[in-house]
């Protein structure tokens, strides 16, 4: 159930999904050989991956004593989505403008 709800967490919110096209877009328009095609994939699922991968570890090796600070950044990026989201458009334009200024 949790996979499934994380699948479509992650296809219902339109930061994730545009951010992931847009890796995509850029790999596959690229001209980069298909090795490090595949090793910019591998990055980018291990970089992805670590959002949760991160706390679930320190749950696991802290237990107990690892809720209170997973509690407040948890608050945080409740209360601060919107400067998050904000933080990841402007890094998606200011790559698109390089690239576009590239290609002149």
């Amino acid at each position: 159930r949790s996979g499934a709800l994380g699948f479509a967490l992650f296809v219902l919110n339109p930061i994730d999904m545009s951010c992931a096209i847009a890796a995509a877009m850029n790999l596959r328009l690229s001209t980069v050989e298909p090795t490090s095609q595949i090793v910019s994939v591998v990055i980018f699922s291990l970089v992805s991956v670590t959002s949760v991968a991160v706390p679930v570890a320190l749950l696991l090796i802290k237990k107990d004593e690892a809720t209170e600070p997973l509690q407040k950044i948890r608050t945080w990026i409740a209360t601060n989505t919107h400067l998050l989201n904000v933080g990841l458009l402007v890094l998606i334009a200011a790559m698109q403008i390089s690239k576009g200024v590239q290609g002149l």
